[in-house]
């Protein structure tokens, strides 16, 4: 749901720049790519985050030290 939200919301950006600029597909374009790219950064580093919290809660229920 947050990546399409954020295409469309880019993409709208886009298109309201290109009908006030005149550069029909370019910001659109822009927009869809930006959109698209910003979400799937943004739940990669969400992925990562919640995986190294697993890991952490899963090595501390087997009892394994850490180094600090």
């Amino acid at each position: 749901m947050q990546f399409f939200v954020s295409v469309l919301l880019f993409a709208y950006a886009g298109n309201w720049l290109d009908t006030r600029f005149g550069t029909s597909p370019l910001f659109v374009l822009a927009g869809v790519i930006g959109g698209g790219g910003s979400s799937f950064f943004l739940s990669y580093r969400r992925l990562m985050r919640n995986m190294k919290s697993a890991n952490r809660k899963q090595s501390d229920q087997h009892g394994s030290t850490r180094k600090p």
